[in-house]
């Protein structure tokens, strides 16, 4: 199937995707970062960027800055359930600095195969 970068800060979410995605016949690199994703190395080697906006040392709207900036055509998936002091909306500048589709957390496993599967089909 996919190749897939995790990156999202809460640990239990991300087994859970995980779980999801690596069932669904995906190979999955997690990390509770961004800094991953400056790496070009992973960059070039994925099919599809999964990112949580809020993250502790890099950001997730820096994550997809350079993950575009690397790959253009590499499909995005910007996760995020606001900021973590305030309720904030950072999912339509997430769209708007690359991601190509966004999910509102709390999400269901089904909700993120259907955003996945789409990207996928899409790249």
């Amino acid at each position: 199937m996919a190749r897939i970068l995790l990156m999202d800060d809460e640990d239990a979410l991300r087994e859970i995707m995980v779980d999801v995605l690596t069932e669904e016949g995906h190979e999955v690199i997690a990390s509770a970062t961004g800094l991953i994703a400056m790496d070009p190395e992973v960059i070039g080697g994925v099919d599809l960027v999964i990112t949580d906006i809020i993250m502790p040392d890099v950001e997730g709207m820096e994550a997809i800055r350079e993950s575009v900036r690397l790959r253009p055509e590499l499909p995005i998936l910007a996760i995020s359930g606001g900021g973590r002091t305030v309720t904030a909306d950072y999912l339509p500048i997430a769209s708007h600095m690359g991601a190509q589709d966004t999910l509102r957390k709390p999400f269901t496993p089904d909700d993120l195969i259907e955003r996945v599967n789409a990207l996928l089909k899409k790249g």
